[in-house]
C-alpha cells in the first residue's frame, strides 16, 4: 500500500447515503475548535469522543496497546446535506476543510511505504473542493515527512473529474472517519468546516459566456500595468458594485486590433478553472476593451520579483500544478488544440486564494489536434512553461542580470548546477530552506525537461503532470545542456 492509499484509509472524507431533505438553502458550519456549541451539531460514533477542544476518532491505550487495536470512530454533521438545488435540480458546489494530528507513542507504526513519522505530532491539513460547473473534485493535503533527517512539510494534490449526480444520491450525510489496524495510534480532529452553495441561476453566468457591454456605467481607475498595445486598468461597475480588470487596446494598431479579436473569439469559448475568465467586451470608436474577472493578487511575476511578501512553497507548487492543468486542457482536452504562444509569469494571474489563472490570449491560435505541422508551437509553449517553473523555484527572472556577467539565462544557470550535481542550490534564497526538498528537485528537473533546447526531447504536458503528481519518476537529463534545436 502506498502513502496516499494509507492516508485515505486513515483519514477518509465520507459521504453517507441518507434520506431526502426539503430545504435547499446554503448550508455551512465552521468548528475552529470543538467547543460544546459545535459538538451539539455533530454525531460521534464508535470510538470517537470529545476531549477538550478536539475530537479523538480512535483510542490509544499506552499501558495496554493491544486494547487499542482495531479502533474505529467517526464524526458526522447532524443535519443532512442536499447535493442538488431543489428549484433547478442542478448540483451544488461544496468545500470542506479539516485539520488533524495522527500520533503514537509506539516505536512501530505505519505500513510498508508509509513515510510520515507520526511521533512528531505535527498538525496536518486537508481541503476538499467540488466544482459542480466543471464536475471536478480537488483534494489538497499538507502534512510532514522525514527528509535528510529532518521533518519537512509536504503538500500533495489530487484532481479528479467526477459527476456526483452519477455517484451519489441527492441527500447525504458528511463526516470524517478514522481507524487503526494491528498497531495503535491516535487520530485527533482539531477543526472542521463545511459549506455548500446553490448553483448560479443566471444561465449566462453558469455558461461563463462573455457579453457585450457599453462604456456607460464603467469607472476606470488605477493602472494595473502598461504593456504591448495598451494597458490593464482596475475597473468598477456601479450597477453591480463589483471590480474587474479592464484591458484597453489601442485602435491605432492593426496588431492590437488583431489581438483584441483573437481574445474575444478564443478565450470566450474556453472553460477551465485555471484560465482567466473573460466576462465582457466593448468597442466604440478608438476604445477596444476586454473585461476580465479581477484578480486580487495580481500577476505571478509581481509576487515573485517585486512582492513585499514571499510566496510560500506550498503556494508555488500549487501554482505550477494549476498552470500544468490549464496547459493540458488547452493542448489535449478541448475540442481544438489551443496554442497560447505567450506563456510567461506576467500573463499568469493569481486570485484571492493564489490559484493561478493563465490569461492574455492575444497571440493564441486554434489548430486541429491531428495537425502534425503545428507541433513546434506546442513544444514552444512547453518551453515557456518550463521557464516559468524555473522562475517559480528559483525566484529569478528568465533573464537574470548580473553585475559582472551581464545577462544570464535561468535555464543555463540551473542546468549548470544540475551538471555540478548541486541542483538544490538553485532554490530561491528567500524561502530560507522552507520547502519540500523532493518537490523542489522535481520542479527544477521538470523545468529543465520542458525548457530543453532540443525541442524533440521536451515532454508532453500529460507526462509533466504525472511527474509533478509523483505518479511517474523524474526524467534523467543529460548533465550538459543540449545545444541543438531551439524553441
Amino acid at each position: 500500500m502506498d502513502a496516499s492509499g494509507l492516508l485515505l484509509r486513515i483519514i477518509l472524507f465520507i459521504l453517507i447515503i441518507a434520506i431526502a431533505i426539503t430545504n435547499a438553502h446554503t448550508q455551512s458550519f465552521q468548528c475552529l475548535s470543538f467547543s460544546s456549541t459545535c459538538i451539539k451539531h455533530l454525531k460521534l460514533e464508535g470510538s470517537a469522543s470529545a476531549s477538550g477542544s478536539a475530537i479523538h476518532l480512535t483510542e490509544e491505550n499506552n499501558l495496554f496497546p493491544s486494547k487499542s487495536f482495531g479502533s474505529a470512530g467517526r464524526v458526522t454533521y447532524a443535519e443532512r446535506i442536499n447535493l442538488r438545488d431543489k428549484t433547478s435540480n442542478e448540483p451544488r458546489d461544496f468545500i470542506t476543510k479539516f485539520s488533524f494530528v495522527v500520533s503514537s507513542n509506539q516505536s512501530i507504526y505505519g505500513d510498508e511505504t508509509w513515510w510520515i513519522n507520526i511521533t512528531h505530532r505535527k498538525v496536518c491539513n486537508c481541503s476538499i473542493v467540488y466544482n459542480s460547473r466543471n464536475s471536478v473534485l480537488n483534494v489538497s493535503y499538507t502534512g510532514y515527512k522525514l527528509s535528510d533527517g529532518k521533518v519537512r512539510k509536504t503538500t500533495q494534490h489530487l484532481s479528479y473529474s467526477v459527476d456526483i449526480r452519477q455517484k451519489l444520491p441527492d441527500s447525504v450525510v458528511v463526516g470524517i472517519s478514522a481507524a487503526t489496524g494491528k498497531y495503535s495510534e491516535q487520530h485527533t480532529l482539531l477543526s472542521w468546516s463545511f459549506s455548500i452553495t446553490p448553483p448560479s441561476t443566471d444561465d449566462k453566468e453558469k455558461e461563463r459566456k462573455p457579453v457585450m457591454i457599453t462604456l456607460k456605467g464603467i469607472g476606470i481607475g488605477a493602472v494595473l500595468f502598461l504593456r504591448g498595445f495598451g494597458g490593464v486598468y482596475k475597473g468598477y461597475f456601479k450597477d453591480s458594485n463589483t471590480y474587474a480588470a479592464i484591458k484597453r487596446i489601442s485602435a491605432d494598431s492593426k496588431q492590437g486590433v488583431k489581438q483584441y479579436t483573437a481574445e474575444v473569439t478564443i478565450i470566450s469559448q474556453l472553460r477551465h478553472r485555471n484560465l482567466v475568465k473573460l466576462t465582457g467586451w466593448c468597442h466604440k470608436k478608438n476604445d477596444f476593451l476586454l473585461i476580465y474577472e479581477y484578480m486580487e493578487n495580481g500577476s505571478l511575476d509581481s509576487k515573485l520579483f517585486r512582492g513585499e511578501s514571499i510566496l510560500p512553497w506550498e503556494v508555488r507548487y500549487n501554482i505550477a500544478l494549476g498552470l500544468a492543468s490549464a496547459l493540458l486542457y488547452l493542448q489535449e482536452e478541448w475540442e481544438k488544440c489551443v496554442l497560447h504562444r505567450d506563456i510567461k509569469s506576467s500573463n499568469i494571474m493569481l486570485d484571492s486564494n493564489f490559484n493561478p489563472k493563465l490569461g492574455d490570449f492575444g497571440l493564441a491560435r486554434l489548430v486541429d489536434h491531428d495537425k502534425g505541422s503545428e507541433t513546434t508551437d506546442v513544444e514552444s509553449d512547453i518551453f515557456s512553461f518550463g521557464v516559468v517553473l524555473l522562475e517559480i523555484a528559483t525566484g529569478r527572472k528568465a533573464i537574470h542580470h548580473k553585475h559582472m556577467e551581464g545577462e544570464v539565462s535561468v535555464v543555463e544557470w540551473v542546468w549548470k548546477l544540475y551538471e555540478l550535481r548541486n541542483l538544490l542550490a538553485a532554490a530561491d534564497e528567500n524561502l530560507r530552506g522552507e520547502f519540500d526538498v523532493q518537490q523542489m528537485e522535481c520542479l527544477l528537473v521538470v523545468g529543465l525537461w520542458c525548457a530543453n533546447p532540443d525541442s524533440a526531447s521536451r515532454p508532453a504536458i500529460r507526462q509533466v503532470i504525472n511527474v509533478l503528481n509523483s505518479e511517474s519518476s523524474l526524467p534523467i537529463l543529460p548533465l550538459q545542456m543540449p545545444v541543438q534545436g531551439c524553441s
